[in-house]
């Protein structure tokens, strides 16, 4: 059986400008990938940044435009609330965040990783600029 191969379709900067046609890319293609740098539960900083309870993540760091994670856009809240996250973002609104990383049981997701689904802020400042949507073709 054949996957087909991939085709970049769409490439959008997720920011304001281009929150529309972001939106549209993933009505119309299902997901946009997306890269940032994501904390780990061994940082420091990541009960600040990771609300378990709300499944949420905000990361105000932009960490020099470096980038180290990989997931998929599914989604969006515009109406999800600034206070559900670790640390208040400057406004309201998330992302639908499908993780590459194996769901993990109940106990573990308590302590650790954003796994399976989560939120993340539209104003998370280590999201890079690019996204991409793909369509498949058979080869």
């Amino acid at each position: 059986m054949s996957l087909g191969r991939a085709e970049t379709i769409s490439e959008t900067g997720i920011n304001n400008e281009d929150m529309k046609a972001a939106k549209r890319a993933i009505m119309e293609h299902g997901s946009l990938a997306i890269y940032y740098y994501a904390l780990n539960g061994s940082e420091d900083q990541y009960s600040t940044v990771y609300n378990a309870t709300n499944n949420a993540y905000y990361d105000w760091k932009n960490y020099n435009g470096s980038a180290n994670h990989g997931v998929l856009i599914v989604g969006w809240d515009d109406n999800f609330p600034k206070e559900k996250f670790g640390e208040n973002p400057p406004g309201d609104g998330a992302w639908l965040v499908r993780n590459s990383w194996m769901t993990q049981s109940a106990a573990q997701a308590e302590n650790m990783d954003y796994t399976g689904y989560y939120w993340m802020s539209y104003y998370n400042a280590s999201l890079n600029d690019s996204a991409y949507a793909f369509d498949f073709a058979k080869s």
